[in-house]
């Protein structure tokens, strides 16, 4: 279905968990639909609300009309990631499998460096909240555990 059959009922976005919480979300219909209207081919999408739907699609399961509002927003999230590059934090927690085995190899200079003033400075810089301590990386992961675990597992049947 096009956002033009969108009939502004807004039994969307009474079901968007996300505009219950986040009061910078403007909702399914707004952010889908209704923003749809005004998206230009040819302008930059300035859009940053867009990247907050959290993408559960309540408001496609709820919309009476068969409009989709998520695949609207999510076209736009797609648009917006392609437009405005990516931050270091970005790149860092895409690449969680990297980041964790770097960590977990040194881990206790990374635990060190993640307490001091000069690393929470260079997180904030990077868009990294540091409000809350950061977890402690461990020499042991839990692939290697698993590994070791059913290497020693004994089999037993029933």
């Amino acid at each position: 279905m096009k956002y033009e059959h969108c009939i502004r009922c807004t039994i969307c976005v009474e079901n968007c968990p996300v505009f219950r919480v986040n009061p910078e979300f403007p909702g399914p219909k707004q952010a889908g639909p209704d923003a749809q209207r005004f998206r230009n081919n040819r302008e930059k999408s300035a859009e940053e609300w867009v990247l907050l739907c959290s993408q559960c699609k309540r408001c496609e399961m709820a919309c009476p009309c068969g409009v989709e509002p998520a695949q609207i927003i999510l076209r736009a999230q797609q648009r917006y990631g392609l437009e405005h590059p990516h931050t270091a934090a970005h790149l860092l927690f895409a690449n969680n499998y990297y980041l964790s085995t770097l960590g977990s190899i040194t881990a206790p200079l990374a635990n060190r460096f993640a307490a001091t003033k000069i690393g929470k400075k260079i997180f904030r810089r990077m868009g990294i909240a540091t409000y809350i301590p950061f977890p402690k990386f461990s020499f042991k992961t839990l692939r290697g555990e698993k590994k070791t675990r059913s290497r020693e597992a004994r089999k037993v049947a029933f």
